[in-house]
C-alpha cells in the first residue's frame, strides 16, 4: 500500500544497472516528503545524488500551481547532512537521529533555478 501512494520515483542507471533512487510522497499540493533516497556506495560523490534531487525538484516545480511555494521535507542520516545542506535544505534538529530537513520550492515560470528561501 505504501508504494501505491508514491507521487513519483526517480532512478539513476549505469547502463541497465540501477545505482540510485529517490521516492517522493506527499499531498500533491502543499507538502512533499522524500521518503527513500539511496545511491550505491561506489557511486556516491559522483553526482548521482545531485542528479536525482534535481530531477525530483524539477518534477515538483513542473507540477505545482503558478506562484505557489511548497515544502519539501525529509529525515536525514547524520552522514548525509552535509549533502542536503549543500542542496539548500535547513536542519530541524533531533537529539536521537539525524535532523529533519526542510526546503521551500517555488514555481518557476522561466524554468531556471530560484533561490528557494
Amino acid at each position: 500500500m505504501a508504494l501505491s501512494n508514491t507521487i513519483a520515483t526517480f532512478t539513476a542507471y549505469d547502463k541497465k544497472q540501477p545505482i540510485g533512487m529517490v521516492r517522493l510522497i506527499g499531498d500533491g499540493g502543499m507538502s512533499f516528503y522524500i521518503k527513500d533516497f539511496v545511491v550505491i556506495p561506489t557511486y556516491q560523490a559522483m553526482g548521482v545524488g545531485t542528479l536525482l534531487i534535481e530531477c525530483l525538484e524539477k518534477y515538483i516545480r513542473d507540477n505545482i500551481k503558478h506562484d505557489w511555494a511548497v515544502s519539501l521535507e525529509l529525515i536525514s542520516t547524520k552522514e548525509a547532512l552535509l549533502f542536503y545542506k549543500k542542496k539548500g535544505f535547513e536542519e530541524r534538529p533531533c537529539e536521537w537521529d539525524g535532523p529533519g530537513m526542510f526546503k521551500m520550492i517555488r514555481y518557476n515560470q522561466e524554468g531556471g533555478l530560484l533561490n528557494d528561501r
